[in-house]
């Protein structure tokens, strides 16, 4: 964020980013989570191993890759949603930018369904994090994690507690100074 905020050369700029309400940090934290338990769940199975030995690819995680474990603990997500306070910090250290008007855009999820909200929950990261995965497991590992994914949001109880589970974007206009 901030090099973007230093690439802004004047007048007024609408920014809406996706963020965290102070409840809801524990339910984004908890997703992630999940995944690298589905993630690791799959290295501990013969489910990555199949995957990754198949024919050439195997021969390019032999010749040039690092083992399942390696590369499940060389996996990173490049993803952080701040919370008001922090953007607000971000935006004034910049020193850029005055903050002209900020506000929350938080909305609670709507009540559906475990297998519903596991379904959209599972859809949402495979829509920000496929090629991320793809890239790094290699494409034959998509749906298997994102599958894996999905039945560990629906045992989970990470939507069980409704004032704990929003949803937020935080719509920022800043000046340039």
């Amino acid at each position: 964020m901030e090099i973007f905020l230093n690439a802004i050369s004047g007048g007024l700029m609408a920014v809406l980013i996706p963020s965290t309400p102070t409840c809801s940090k524990y339910t984004f934290d908890t997703l992630v989570q999940l995944m690298e338990s589905a993630l690791m769940d799959l290295v501990s199975s013969s489910c990555l191993h199949c995957c990754i030995d198949s024919s050439d690819v195997r021969m390019l995680i032999t010749d040039k890759y690092p083992g399942p474990k390696e590369k499940i603990n060389s996996f990173n997500l490049p993803l952080y949603l701040p919370t008001l306070a922090e953007m607000e910090a971000l935006v004034k250290r910049n020193g850029h930018f005055s903050i002209e008007r900020m506000d929350p855009l938080v909305r609670p999820h709507r009540a559906e369904a475990s297998e519903v909200m596991a379904n959209m929950t599972m859809m949402h990261f495979r829509a920000g994090w496929e090629g991320l995965i793809k890239a790094h497991f290699g494409s034959e590992m998509v749906d298997p994690v994102f599958e894996h994914f999905q039945e560990k949001v629906m045992e989970s109880s990470v939507f069980a507690n409704p004032s704990c589970n929003q949803k937020a974007e935080t719509f920022i206009l800043l000046k340039r100074l």
